[in-house]
């Protein structure tokens, strides 16, 4: 006979997942952003520069070959580039579930799940082609290997560390806070507790992390590695903490409630203790986090991009489900159930106008057949890439002969543009035209030599 418990938290789930899935699908073919734009063409087009060039932070390495491998597949469609990304998030979804059903109960998975998926940042990554849901995924997946599982002598075990410690580092190599926090907790129970059969766990992360920073090898050699960790990321903590919180806090309304929850769930997990795992854990993680943007901060005066802690959202939704479930009793399910249908209007936004539509507009209304464009960084990638769904790429290529050349200079100035392209010696006569926005405030019409 079926075993109808056994299927309820797998209904549960399912329900959860396709909720989430009509929330975010929508805006999973909006406009193409510069980031993602960049990993297609520049990474996600050729498997050997997805797998060893790290020429700019743009190539989150298995993310590049996820979409290389998906494109090959299936085309260059937006759905497509995206796939990995939303199949991150709905498995990011999943994961904090099952790791706050086991920590809990089914009450507080769901809640920790729901909140999740309604933070800004959260959503925002599920439709945009990069790494970060896949770090939140591989994250959770590390945190049920090491913090909530004993350390057995299982190969399955060391063999899993060691693959999901590679992945972490082959999404991005700032994900040595989370690796670092769970060889802490490793460390942690094999001597301070005398535990040594964890021990064993160690070495496979170790293993795993070294083979991930090998594909980093060509870059570190060229020196692009030290320099972009030197020259991007936030650089006070203020800002840091500010656009932490609004990839955390910002959707209207729901992210009080999330705040409130989280506070919730700290006096919870503090005072009356029901859940150590989780408590060491977040401590844990938190720990690592602080420690090594410190370190950075004291070599490099800068921290990290705030997306970069994008993985936080993971443990703080875990602490808000605590709270929520504790506050709510048998009213959560209703509590989440408004959340979800409150989070629909506000995450309209992601769909909202952006500078990459301005432009297109602009080019389709003033550019005609016999012209040219010429867009500066980082606008020139998504550009080109709609453009060549339009069967429009040719407007991209400035070739002698061209009457009119129309340059979108994004506040540069206008030789360095020209220069960048190699086309300086094929324009002449510019003049300045009305901005398309604040994010591209020069734009020169030029005639062709």
């Amino acid at each position: 006979m079926i075993n109808r418990r056994r299927l309820h938290p797998l209904f549960a789930v399912t329900g959860l997942l396709l909720v989430i899935a009509a929330l975010y699908l929508p805006y999973i073919d909006r406009t193409m952003y510069c980031d993602e734009a960049n990993t297609l063409l520049q990474y996600a087009d050729e498997l050997p520069r997805a797998l060893f060039s790290y020429a700019t932070p743009n190539n989150h390495i298995l993310h590049s070959v996820a979409v290389w491998l998906m494109t090959t597949l299936a085309g260059d469609a937006l759905v497509v580039v995206r796939f990995a990304t939303f199949a991150g998030a709905l498995l990011s979804v999943a994961m904090l579930y099952r790791i706050g059903s086991r920590l809990a109960d089914q009450r507080v998975g769901i809640a920790a799940a729901v909140f999740m998926a309604t933070t800004w940042g959260f959503a925002e990554f599920a439709v945009n082609a990069r790494g970060y849901t896949l770090t939140i995924f591989f994250t959770l997946l590390l945190t049920e290997r090491v913090f909530l599982a004993q350390a057995t002598r299982s190969r399955w075990q060391r063999y899993s560390l060691l693959l999901i410690s590679l992945a972490l580092m082959l999404l991005l190599p700032s994900n040595l806070m989370i690796i670092g926090a769970a060889g802490l907790w490793i460390v942690w129970r094999a001597i301070w507790r005398r535990e040594r059969r964890y021990a064993a766990l160690l070495p496979p992360l170790v293993v795993g992390t070294a083979i991930g920073l090998l594909f980093y090898l060509p870059s570190f050699l060229q020196g692009f590695l030290g320099s972009h960790f030197s020259a991007f990321g936030e650089t006070t903590l203020t800002g840091l903490l500010s656009n932490s919180a609004l990839l955390i806090f910002t959707t209207p309304g729901i992210g009080l409630v999330f705040a409130a929850a989280i506070l919730t769930g700290i006096a919870v997990i503090l005072l009356e203790n029901p859940h150590p795992p989780a408590r060491v854990w977040i401590g844990v993680m938190f720990a690592a986090v602080i420690m090594i943007a410190a370190v950075q901060w004291i070599v490099l005066g800068r921290f990290f991009y705030a997306r970069n802690y994008i993985f936080l959202v993971a443990p703080l939704a875990l602490l808000a489900g605590v709270g929520a479930s504790r506050v709510a009793g048998r009213w959560t399910l209703p509590l989440l159930a408004t959340v979800l249908i409150a989070s629909a209007i506000p995450l309209r936004a992601l769909n909202q106008p952006h500078d990459v539509d301005l432009l297109l507009a602009r080019i389709a209304a003033e550019v005609t057949p016999g012209d040219a464009v010429v867009v500066a960084p980082c606008f020139n990638a998504p550009i080109q890439y709609h453009l060549f769904k339009m069967d429009q790429g040719n407007l991209l290529f400035v070739e002698p002969g061209t009457e009119q050349v129309m340059v979108f200079t994004r506040g540069q100035p206008l030789d360095e543009v020209l220069a960048l392209f190699g086309v300086r010696e094929l324009v002449a006569d510019c003049r300045r035209l009305e901005p398309v926005s604040e994010a591209v405030p020069d734009v020169y019409r030029c005639a062709g030599v």
